[in-house]
């Protein structure tokens, strides 16, 4: 069965519409309906397994291996879903989906961190002297969204 049709399933057995889990779960309308054609993320797979407390395996039916349903670019990251699809034990996919949402909380708790850093450097031109002089050293990705700040308010 593919993916689409046994989320459409999930739903009519849980009472929601393709819609409201779409909403529930912080995607857009109606990309749940490109999934009949197109390939989905792991990502947005992942939050569908969640929201119904059903693994990714079941969703995508292991079709992983012949038709690379989820468009994995990165061979390391291939390796690993291959890998968790493989876990026979419920045991350890929990595990696996668990350590899952402690990094995404880590994530969320980093990118809240370099929100307040960019909000702190925005409110004084000091430093932001001393960032363009090079006085004061910030990692790449902080730079370029300064940078894209600055853009935005000039």
């Amino acid at each position: 069965m593919e993916i689409f049709n046994k989320i459409k399933k999930l739903c009519e057995e849980h009472n929601i519409s393709i819609f409201e889990l779409e909403n529930q779960i912080g995607i857009s309308r109606g990309v749940l309906y490109t999934w009949k054609k197109s390939i989905p993320s792991i990502e947005k797979v992942y939050k569908v397994a969640k929201y119904f407390n059903v693994s990714i395996d079941y969703l995508v039916d292991h079709q992983i291996k012949g038709q690379n349903i989820l468009h994995i670019t990165d061979s390391n990251d291939r390796l690993l879903v291959n890998k968790y699809l493989n876990l026979t034990d419920i045991n350890h996919k929990n595990s696996v989906e668990q350590l899952i949402d402690e990094y995404k909380d880590k994530e969320l708790q980093h990118m809240e961190y370099e929100n307040r850093l960019l909000e702190f450097i925005n409110s004084s031109d000091s430093i932001k002297k001393d960032i363009k002089a090079g006085k004061i050293k910030l990692p790449t990705n902080l730079l370029s969204r300064l940078k894209y700040e600055d853009e935005l308010s000039s």
